[in-house]
């Protein structure tokens, strides 16, 4: 089977360690440039810490340390870029992502892996926020988002001729399913900054060009 990313330059994910997911949330995840520490940054020369499914499509990670810059910080972030050519990390800037690249995000409560937050992939036909169900979040989250009036009216309008094709006006949902057990971790991250506690939440985020 081929390789999905194959013509894919590089994918990026960022690790993020919350003090409290909620607030996150609430606030929005909001970062920038100015976000980034540059000292500690670096290009590792292998994927040793990485997972199998990272490892088949990537050949080097470059790692950039992000930091929250408000008042009350209670975030801190891991940005992952993986390549497989130094030239392509080499040409890589930060400020070339935005956020409607993301294509994926995960959250889960880091001691308990098995509780997910929020889940959302870009064509997933399922996505869950466990928290605040459809209250608009800003920032960096992709989903939900406040919509414009005029999209509003527009979105109703199609639900409504979608509707009636359906036998009853009743359309069917699909529930989520995942794996709940304990030494399957794919989906998280540990790649949090030491200084968080044990009761931070794993926030991954991915875009990839």
């Amino acid at each position: 089977m081929a390789d999905p990313l194959q013509d894919v330059e590089w994918s990026a994910e960022l690790r993020v360690g919350v003090k409290d997911i909620s607030r996150l949330m609430r606030e929005g995840l909001h970062w920038s440039t100015d976000s980034i520490w540059k000292e500690p940054g670096y290009v590792d020369s292998s994927l040793e810490n990485e997972t199998d499914h990272v490892k088949k499509s990537w050949a080097l990670p470059g790692h950039y340390y992000l930091l929250d810059l408000g008042g009350d910080a209670f975030w801190v972030g891991k940005l992952v870029v993986f390549a497989r050519q130094l030239k392509v990390l080499s040409h890589f800037r930060v400020e070339t992502l935005t956020s409607d690249m993301v294509h994926g995000v995960y959250a889960a409560r880091s001691d308990a892996r098995n509780q997910i937050c929020y889940s959302y992939e870009v064509d997933g036909k399922v996505r869950l926020n466990a928290l605040y169900d459809d209250m608009p979040l800003t920032g960096w989250w992709p989903w939900p988002k406040r919509q414009s009036a005029k999209q509003t009216g527009e979105d109703a309008e199609e639900e409504t001729e979608e509707e009636g094709e359906e036998e009853g006006g009743k359309t069917a949902v699909e529930v989520p399913e995942f794996d709940t057990d304990d030494d399957t971790d794919d989906d998280t991250d540990d790649d949090t900054d030491d200084d968080t506690n044990d009761d931070t939440n794993d926030d991954q985020l991915g875009v990839r060009r």
